[in-house]
């Protein structure tokens, strides 16, 4: 039989806390942290905890909050936080009591916020293997040991193949569905996911339609979009099984065509795609991971993505982080030097940090 990638209903579902755990702490936690704890990427929430006498805690109770030592202001604060409120981070654990931002944080963040102008702007991360064009091998960086940047210059002597195996698909799909299926013992934001079964076709002129699987083209259902790429910026893993894509597009919205044929403007049909998607959302981000077949072969890829969700319930976060990004560009430009770039607004450095912090954890999942 088959392997059915997904073990989930269609349709969206809300996962939200039972009556009994009303009672449980209620911060910020998500599937996705239960994911990156798992991973290792941050610290797990204990069921139990031994309280200052020794005596172990109740999971459904409360603890005492201990005072968080001084600190210096920190990069990374909970205000303005993209997608709402999280628990407090660990107080630092450096000599000046600051939370620094990661570089490649950092450089999420300028990317960030040079194309993030508009809510037309889609920014989204996959995984999958940056390829040295002279080797056709997964490229490796001279003096590069762990997960870095890759400069702009390098973008002409490396191709990206936005897909991961089989197996790797079939591990993700499992720790998601399993730290989804944790949020129902846990408090917190709640979580959707949704099943979706569409058809992409794609025009000569950029335009591409999508369409749910055994609808006819053109029809009510059908949407309809121009979607052009602004840049893209590369990290590379090397002690992970895959590299990561950041890239920055802007997504046009078209009306539906007038008749049911196909606008002349837009050009020949170049390619389709059959996808199966099973996306979740929690906070500004959802995970989309997709089953996708592109007629005639029969060749099945499997894709995973992070995208900073821009849905109609988060027009406040989107406005949030529009504002931080152009504060962000305003500092830039004002600054004597491109180096060292600005401190990032709360809402663009807590949006960079979890998206790299998700990308990472999806990848230190498959290790």
């Amino acid at each position: 039989m088959p392997y059915d990638p997904f073990a989930l209903p269609d349709g969206w579902v809300r996962l939200g806390r039972r009556p009994e755990d009303s009672a449980v702490d209620k911060g910020g936690w998500t599937p996705l942290d239960a994911l990156m704890a798992s991973t290792g990427t941050h610290g797990a929430r204990p069921t139990a905890a031994p309280s200052a006498n020794g005596a172990v805690a109740s999971p459904g109770r409360k603890r005492p909050r201990e005072a968080p030592a001084a600190s210096v202001s920190a990069h990374v604060t909970n205000e303005g936080a993209v997608g709402g409120a999280r628990s407090a981070p660990p107080p630092s654990n450096t000599i000046l009591g600051a939370a620094p931002l990661d570089d490649r944080v950092l450089c999420m963040a300028d990317f960030i916020a040079t194309h993030f102008t508009d809510e037309e702007v889609e920014i989204e991360a996959k995984l999958g293997t940056l390829i040295d064009l002279s080797t056709q091998r997964r490229a490796r960086i001279p003096s590069i040991a762990t997960a870095a940047c890759v400069l702009p210059e390098l973008n002409t002597l490396t191709r990206f193949e936005s897909s991961v195996s089989a197996d790797a698909f079939k591990r993700l799909n499992a720790a998601l569905n399993s730290a989804a299926e944790a949020i129902t013992r846990r408090s917190g934001r709640p979580v959707r996911y949704q099943r979706r079964r569409e058809v992409d076709c794609a025009y000569t002129s950029d335009v591409r339609e999508t369409r749910p699987q055994g609808k006819t083209s053109a029809e009510p259902t059908s949407t309809f979009v121009r979607k052009t790429r602004l840049d893209q910026m590369h990290l590379v893993f090397p002690r992970h099984p895959y590299d990561v894509r950041v890239s920055a597009s802007r997504e046009e919205r078209l009306p539906p065509p007038a008749a049911e044929a196909v606008p002349a403007e837009w050009g020949a049909r170049k390619s389709e795609r059959h996808k199966d998607r099973l996306s979740y959302q929690s906070g500004c981000l959802s995970v989309d991971i997709t089953v996708v077949q592109q007629p005639p072969t029969t060749v099945i890829t499997y894709e995973v993505e992070v995208e900073v969700a821009m849905r109609d319930d988060a027009i406040a976060n989107a406005a949030a982080l529009l504002q931080a990004c152009a504060d962000y560009r305003a500092r830039r430009a004002a600054a004597a030097s491109t180096l060292p770039l600005p401190s990032p607004p709360p809402p663009l450095a807590v949006t960079a940090q979890t998206l790299f912090d998700t990308v990472a954890a999806l990848n230190g999942a498959l290790s």
